[in-house]
C-alpha cells in the first residue's frame, strides 16, 4: 500500500495552509484523501475479493502526479 496524502493529524503536522494546498493540486480532484477513504482501499485488499492479488503496490492516491 502507497498512499498520497491523507488528511490526518501527521500529514497537518507543521505544514502551512499553502503546503497542504500545493499537495492537494497535485491531485485531479484538487483534495487530499480522507482515512476512510484509505481504510475502504485497506479493507477491499483484506477481503475475498482480491484473494487473486500478488505483490501489488496498491496506490490510494487520487491520481497524484
Amino acid at each position: 500500500m502507497a498512499p498520497g496524502p491523507v488528511d490526518t493529524d501527521l500529514f497537518r503536522a507543521g505544514k502551512t495552509d499553502e503546503a497542504k494546498q500545493r499537495s492537494a493540486a497535485m491531485s485531479p480532484f484538487n483534495r487530499i484523501g480522507t482515512p476512510r477513504e484509505i481504510a475502504e482501499a485497506v479493507n477491499f485488499l483484506a477481503s475475498d475479493k482480491a484473494l487473486w492479488l500478488h505483490g501489488q503496490i496498491v496506490q490510494p492516491n487520487g491520481g497524484l502526479i
